[in-house]
């Protein structure tokens, strides 16, 4: 079992060891790359301890979870991002609304002149105004993440308790023909047996499509993209899998910071969309994790904490369409924006 162990947690992108009795029997390359290797004192009182803890090693907060199997005590370390200080949020809270202002009219200008464009029949004026009208979903998008910025602490969530299989299915079907205009495949998958969580519909809807975005990015054209949906004990479950080529281990360790950016697309919104998920993920009392797939591709994992009852009067059964914060425009289009190619968005079809 040790060395399958091993195995499994060389391939995961944050710092992971194994332990045995408080003995330090193995740590991957990640935990060597990030400088955490040669402190088991830390690591040591980690794994005496249940659930989640936070502790500092060389001026970085990480996370400590505890998962026991067999005689082993396996701990994976999460680096803790240092969120805006009050000044810097104030900062980008004000460029934000500065943003905004421009954008609406841009927006309603467009609105005013897009159908004498149409009138005109011309397939280059089409192309060119399917292109301005994507250029301006994709500012949407990096405006709604320069938004996300500017919290100085987990978001608050409105939640409300969902029925988790007819909510991802209904994101799936949504979703599905948008990846297949990218030249990719959804394979959806979710268990039988119903099952519900407290979710914020639309923070979690938003989760999802940021990890769909970033699978696209990392599937060559015709590949399939994999979104699986269960329950395990007290946690929803949601693990999106995408074939492509395998990454390099520097690039799996940087995906969840804010900035850093991984596709190959010229993304405007890049480098948020997973640390977005990851702040989803904590406001529910999850997580999100990233490791390497098998034989390729990338698998990532965000848990959601699940319900302990199985209904109230309150249940969702499936997304809500939600407006976003200049009305009527489409959260999925906003979310997939940088990896939609410009026909999705023909303003003969919005």
């Amino acid at each position: 079992m040790l060395q399958e162990l091993k195995a499994i947690l060389s391939c995961l992108a944050q710092p992971a060891f194994i332990l045995e009795n408080g003995k330090l029997l193995f740590f991957n390359d990640a935990a060597q790359r990030h400088g955490v290797s040669r402190l088991p004192e830390e690591i040591t009182e980690a794994a005496q301890a249940q659930g989640q803890q936070t502790f500092a090693i060389a001026g970085t907060q990480w996370a400590a979870t505890v998962h026991c199997l067999a005689a082993y005590q396996l701990v994976l370390l999460q680096a803790q991002q240092s969120e805006p200080t009050q000044e810097e949020s104030q900062i980008l809270s004000a460029a934000a609304r500065a943003l905004r202002r421009p954008l609406q009219k841009m927006f309603l200008t467009a609105s005013q002149l897009f159908p004498y464009l149409e009138d005109l029949d011309d397939a280059q004026i089409q192309a060119g105004t399917s292109s301005l009208n994507r250029s301006m979903y994709q500012m949407l998008r990096a405006l709604g993440n320069l938004s996300e910025l500017t919290y100085t602490s987990t978001p608050r969530m409105q939640k409300t308790r969902t029925e988790c299989n007819h909510f991802f299915e209904s994101l799936a079907q949504r979703a599905r023909p948008l990846l297949e205009s990218t030249g990719r495949q959804l394979d959806f998958q979710c268990q039988q047996k119903r099952f519900y969580a407290d979710l914020d519909n639309a923070a979690v809807e938003r989760a999802v499509l940021n990890l769909l975005s970033n699978a696209i990015t990392h599937t060559p054209r015709g590949g399939v993209i994999t979104l699986q949906v269960a329950k395990e004990g007290n946690f929803c479950r949601i693990c999106v899998r995408n074939e492509s080529t395998p990454l390099d281990p520097d690039v799996l360790a940087n995906l969840f910071q804010r900035y850093a950016q991984t596709g190959t697309l010229g993304q405007i919104g890049a480098g948020f969309g997973l640390a977005i998920a990851q702040n989803v993920a904590r406001a529910h009392h999850g997580t999100v994790l990233a490791q390497l797939g098998e034989p390729g591709g990338l698998l990532v994992v965000m848990t959601l904490e699940a319900a302990s009852r199985s209904w109230t009067e309150t249940t969702v059964r499936s997304p809500k369409m939600q407006l976003d914060s200049f009305g009527g425009h489409d959260p999925y289009l906003i979310e997939l924006a940088d990896v939609l190619p410009d026909s999705q968005f023909d303003t003969r079809d919005l």
